[in-house]
């Protein structure tokens, strides 16, 4: 039986170990995904199953509606002599850009490797080559990527502990800033290649995509993490939090577990200064019709 928090740890919001909580590695088969519900700047932690968060996170949720109904909940422990590695999942219009870039420079003064491309670091759009970095790079400790997961096939990891970093922004305020980026880059000529895509539903614009909001992204990923939990017997944690708060998390985890460092340029914050002015509402109306719906019912 898992252990819960006394009602004055949870009046103190201490964030400690479970001391006697089993890493997934060595549990038995779960049938859903845990995911931890944190809230850096207010110091508490707890936990939801991705069975229950599902449905809960529709277009009006907040990150109080998901946070009240899940269960305090402790950090859990790590074994000793394990590796730790953090997997920053990023998403549009939740400081991508600006962790982008942390992690490029990152990977490049603790492994060596400059990335082929100034925007992201090598491996961000490609699981079986950021597997194969994580592997080589046993000094970096944080890592940013963007579409997918290392695959089934990839190799197991020994000894390695996997945090997953996703993070949260109500959908209609995510959808409303992705739109007005469109604006921000290209005027009203970016607004018309908008409408275009979405005359047709094609969910493939840089920043206003259904499939890139974050929500939709874990539901994707979920099941490759299921398995490499219950068929390679690693050991994942997956961490949901608000997308501004990412500095004062990875705080948390460098506070907890030894050995963990700050990642460098997480607390930068790219394209403060934004031009005035947006596209026209209709077109968050056509993305909505085309794709919104899909939110509530994603697996």
């Amino acid at each position: 039986m898992e252990r819960t928090m006394s009602n004055q740890q949870i009046a103190n919001n201490e964030l400690i170990f479970v001391k006697d909580r089993e890493p997934n590695s060595r549990r038995h088969n779960t049938s859903t995904l845990d995911i931890h519900i944190m809230q850096p700047t207010a110091n508490i932690s707890s936990i939801l199953s991705w069975r229950d968060l599902a449905p809960l996170w529709d277009r009006n949720a907040t990150f109080d509606t998901i946070s009240q109904i899940s269960l305090p909940s402790l950090l859990p422990s790590i074994p000793l002599n394990n590796r730790v590695v953090i997997l920053i999942h990023l998403s549009p219009k939740m400081g991508s850009m600006s962790l982008r870039k942390a992690c490029t420079i990152n990977m490049n003064v603790t492994c060596g490797r400059i990335s082929r491309n100034r925007l992201e670091p090598d491996g961000f759009y490609n699981g079986t080559e950021l597997a194969s970095i994580i592997q080589q790079c046993n000094s970096t400790y944080h890592y940013c990527l963007g579409r997918e997961i290392f695959p089934q096939m990839t190799k197991w990891f020994k000894d390695t502990i996997f945090f997953h970093l996703y993070p949260f922004r109500n959908y209609d305020s995510w959808s409303s800033s992705a739109l007005k980026q469109a604006f921000d880059r290209e005027g009203i000529r970016g607004c018309e290649k908008v409408e275009k895509l979405f005359k047709s539903c094609k969910d493939n614009h840089p920043e206003l995509a259904f499939y890139k909001y974050s929500k939709v992204m874990l539901s994707k990923d979920q099941p490759l993490i299921m398995h490499r939990i219950n068929v390679l017997k690693e050991t994942h944690h997956v961490v949901v939090y608000p997308y501004h708060e990412i500095n004062d998390l990875l705080s948390i985890l460098n506070e907890n577990y030894p050995g963990v460092p700050i990642l460098p340029g997480s607390d930068k914050m790219l394209h403060k200064d934004k031009p005035n002015g947006t596209c026209d509402e209709s077109l968050l109306d056509m993305f909505h019709k085309c794709f919104s719906h899909k939110l509530k019912t994603l697996p």
